[in-house]
This record gives structure tokens, C-alpha cells and sequence, in this order.
């Protein structure tokens, strides 16, 4: 992996750029489970029905559900991001605000949803007759991961609303990482399809479509 710097002028986006009538996307947001989401803390989690868990991971039997307080801004958007290890009957789903993601009945499989909650419920896994065992629960309003490219990449510009340092992926295949970034800062030479979620320090960036 590159490591570069670059200077505030280098990377300043047109400042009249910033006017042109894009739709803009958080790719960059904050987790949305604080607690709990690689299962290490079950005390995190109110539990019910054929759900435990054991070892580090959330373990099911039959019907139940585990959920936490935590809670969600109507109409923004969120990446779940979660992994069913095993699945010999039934299936999982996540809910956050009101909404539920499909149900999710493969093995070893990592599967990744984006939803607009409806009201501000607790984030959920709900169990529909399953057993197997799912982990690494992640839920953040926008689009990182170390594994799977963005759902809408090659955005014409990224607005750096939280300065700091981000590892991507481009569209051409080249991963590198930008340190020193400083605070609003519009980016237009870059095409990504992928923002890590290690080795990336900023907490706040914004595509623009």
C-alpha cells in the first residue's frame, strides 16, 4: 500500500464546484452500534427467545431477537454489514428505525444491506426459525469496509467534512493511503470504489454524485 501527503492547496476542490447540483451521500459516518457488535459484550444486548450468546458470537435455536437502544436519525441513511457463519435452518434479519433488512439464510456468508430508518426503534437481529451462529455486526451511516467495494462508487467528488487520514481503493485498482487531510476539503481527482475501515482516521466524508 502507497502512503502519501499532500498539501491544502493540492487538495482544495473548486470552490465553485461546490455549488453544482450534486446529490451528495455519506460514505463516512458514525457507528451506529457503540457496544456489541463483534458479540465480546453480551451484556450489551437484552436478549430474548432461542438467541444467546457464547464465545464472541450470537448463537440462535428457533425464534427470538436481541436488540439494543440505540437510536437511529429518521431518514439517514446506514450500512449493515454482518457475517452468518453458519445457517442450518431459517435465517436472520437486521432491523434499525423501523426497518428491516431481507432475510439471510446463506453460510459464510458476509452480507452488507442499506437502509433510511422510518422512526427511531432499536437496532435489532432477529432470528426466524434459525439456528447457526452470525458476527461482526457492524452498522454505520454510510460505506466502509475492508472487503467489499461501495454500492455506488466512483462518486465525481468526496467532501472531507472530518480531516484526518483515509485509505481507499480506486476505480483502477490502485490502494493507497492520503494522510494530513485537513478539515473541508473537496476532493475531485480521485475515483474510489472502496473506503477502508482500517487505516482511516476521518469520521466524516461526504460523495458526490
Amino acid at each position: 500500500m502507497e502512503v502519501v501527503s499532500f498539501t491544502e492547496a493540492q487538495l482544495r476542490f473548486s470552490q465553485t464546484s461546490k455549488k453544482v447540483g450534486f446529490i451528495a451521500k455519506q460514505l463516512i459516518g458514525d457507528q451506529q452500534i457503540v457496544n456489541g457488535g463483534d458479540f465480546t459484550n453480551a451484556s450489551s444486548w437484552a436478549v430474548t427467545g432461542g438467541m444467546f450468546i457464547l464465545d464472541g458470537r450470537l448463537n440462535g435455536f428457533g425464534d427470538g431477537n436481541i436488540e439494543q437502544s440505540e437510536t437511529p436519525v429518521v431518514g439517514k441513511p446506514y450500512r449493515i454489514e454482518i457475517d452468518n457463519l453458519i445457517n442450518t435452518a431459517g435465517g436472520i434479519k437486521v432491523s434499525i428505525g423501523g426497518v428491516e433488512t431481507p432475510l439471510m439464510t446463506e453460510s459464510n456468508t458476509t452480507y452488507v444491506f442499506h437502509v433510511t430508518p422510518i422512526n427511531t426503534g432499536n437496532t435489532k437481529v432477529i432470528g426466524v426459525g434459525w439456528t447457526g451462529s452470525c458476527d461482526n455486526l457492524k452498522i454505520s451511516a454510510g460505506e466502509q469496509s475492508d472487503t467489499l467495494d461501495m454500492i455506488d462508487p466512483n462518486p465525481k467528488a468526496i467532501w472531507v467534512a472530518s480531516g484526518g487520514t483515509i485509505r481507499l481503493l480506486t476505480m483502477s485498482g490502485t490502494s493507497f493511503q492520503v494522510t494530513s487531510v485537513p478539515s473541508d476539503q473537496y476532493i475531485d481527482w480521485i475515483r474510489i470504489k472502496r473506503l477502508y475501515k482500517s487505516d482511516t482516521s476521518m469520521t466524516s466524508i461526504i460523495g458526490l454524485y
